[in-house]
């Protein structure tokens, strides 16, 4: 449909004085119709707007995802030891390319004049021994005894030709006179009845296993061949329990103790038995370290080892299963921490290396505060305003005051 503009008005007087104008009808149609082409053209023209704004905020937040996730790629393609947790046994190894520039190791072994575990003896000898030469090595006459001079001594350990005593307890039955009383004498201790291995010798197989992380194969061959003693898998697993059911008070004892108000810090890792991925956990304090094993990695088996209503001070790394742990505080790794500073100071995003720089300023401040608390090199007043500095800086960077204390 077109519309002109040809004018067919004619000017009318009014009784006013003033011109008018007559518009015909048909003109007045078309003028109509083009006020209502112009609307829809002005409501399509605001509805393509608004989809462009709309297609310029996607737009806007694919750039800052792409942005990121560059960012998360950058990261992983660099984490090390250095900035994640990541096993120093995984870092790829480069070797500079001048060998003027490499490191070199340091020599191994013990230092120089230092005072030997073994140099002084083992104490009292089980047994003495006279050696003496039976002829002259050089023309095979007999040889004397000279009175006075020098001898020599050397204490050695070795093992027997049976180092394992193979022990037979008879008890004869006896009765009471009085109460009519009958049974037989208990047996040592450390001897278990029905049992044909010692609590000594169960001792060290429960070592070899839990210690020295042999097989059960290995623990067979070394029972039978390095200590003479014929043994079967079954009496091995018998062993085990045995040496196991012993620790239980002991290890009661110790975690009872870890769930007592103080510092721990607690730690898990995977641990694998016949092929099934378990968890260890570890919550070390000062005078006990104890270990749970687990079958998940979850905050259930948290509170198994610090009790639901622990009311110490839980030093841990950013794992999400330490959140849901109640604690009177919480301390983070700070050796976590700042391997996540140190990865953050290779993002892309000038945002990142920013807070990272600010972050790393502050944990700087308040450690050099802590290592002249404990070398004596500052008081306590001044102590109190390394603090109060540390929290202004907190302030300063994220907008609130932190309430951790720096304890003397």
């Amino acid at each position: 449909m077109t519309y002109t503009a040809a004018s067919q008005t004619k000017p009318l007087a009014s009784h006013t004085g003033q011109l008018t104008f007559a518009v015909e009808p048909d003109q007045m149609a078309n003028y109509v119709l083009l006020v209502e082409w112009l609307l829809k053209q002005q409501q399509l023209l605001k509805q393509q707007q608004e989809l462009i704004e709309e297609q310029q905020k996607e737009l806007d937040a694919l750039n800052i995802e792409n942005a990121e996730l560059k960012d998360q790629l950058h990261k992983l393609k660099n984490r090390s030891s250095v900035n994640s947790s990541v096993p120093p046994s995984q870092d790829i190894i480069k070797k500079p390319s001048d060998k003027s520039r490499r490191k070199k190791g340091k020599k191994r072994g013990p230092k120089y004049n230092h005072c030997g575990k073994t140099r002084n003896g083992f104490g009292v000898p089980d047994r003495i021994e006279q050696l003496k030469p039976h002829a002259c090595p050089a023309c095979g006459d007999d040889v004397y005894l000279v009175t006075g001079g020098p001898q020599k001594v050397q204490q050695v350990a070795e093992l027997i030709e049976q180092p394992v005593e193979i022990r037979e307890y008879q008890r004869s039955l006896y009765q009471c006179q009085s109460c009519g009383w009958s049974g037989y004498a208990p047996l040592p201790w450390g001897i278990k009845e029905g049992f044909s291995y010692g609590g000594r010798l169960s001792s060290v197989v429960g070592w070899l296993g839990y210690g020295g992380n042999k097989t059960w194969r290995k623990q067979e061959y070394f029972v039978e061949h390095v200590l003479g003693v014929p043994i079967s898998q079954g009496s091995l697993a018998k062993m085990h329990r045995w040496f196991a059911e012993s620790l239980e008070p002991s290890y009661q004892q110790w975690l009872a103790y870890v769930q007592k108000p103080g510092v721990r810090c607690v730690d898990e890792t995977t641990y694998c038995i016949d092929g099934i991925k378990y968890w260890l956990w570890v919550a070390t304090s000062d005078r006990v370290c104890v270990l749970l094993l687990a079958p998940t990695r979850g905050s259930v088996e948290l509170k198994r080892l610090l009790g639901e209503n622990f009311d110490g001070i839980l030093t841990s790394d950013c794992f999400s299963a330490y959140g849901p742990q109640s604690a009177a505080g919480k301390q983070k790794c700070l050796a976590h921490l700042e391997r996540d500073l140190e990865a953050l100071l290779t993002s892309r995003l000038a945002a990142n290396v920013d807070f990272a720089q600010k972050i790393k300023e502050v944990l700087w401040t308040a450690r050099k505060a802590h290592q002249d608390d404990h070398a004596g090199l500052s008081t306590l007043e001044e102590l109190h305003r390394k603090r109060q500095s540390v929290e202004t800086q907190q302030s300063e960077n994220f907008g609130w005051t932190s309430t951790s204390r720096m304890a003397r």
